[in-house]
């Protein structure tokens, strides 16, 4: 899996959605989890543009603060 997030999310908690992603396709898709590989692409806010939010995403969520 190829996955892009925010630049700045610490090891663990990419390490706790890595798991949690191969846990999944494990149970709901029967992959064998030597099988599978997670890789994670960290970019600033004004590299994510989202249609829906008007344009790039906000350095921050109400969660994070």
């Amino acid at each position: 899996m190829m996955l892009d997030i925010r630049k700045g999310r610490s090891a663990e908690l990419r390490m706790a959605v890595a798991k949690a992603l191969c846990a999944h396709c494990i149970e709901i898709l029967g992959l064998r989890e030597d099988r599978l590989n997670v890789e994670f692409t960290q970019h600033s806010g004004d590299e994510m543009y989202h249609p829906a939010l008007g344009g790039y995403s906000p350095e921050w969520s109400p969660d994070e603060r």
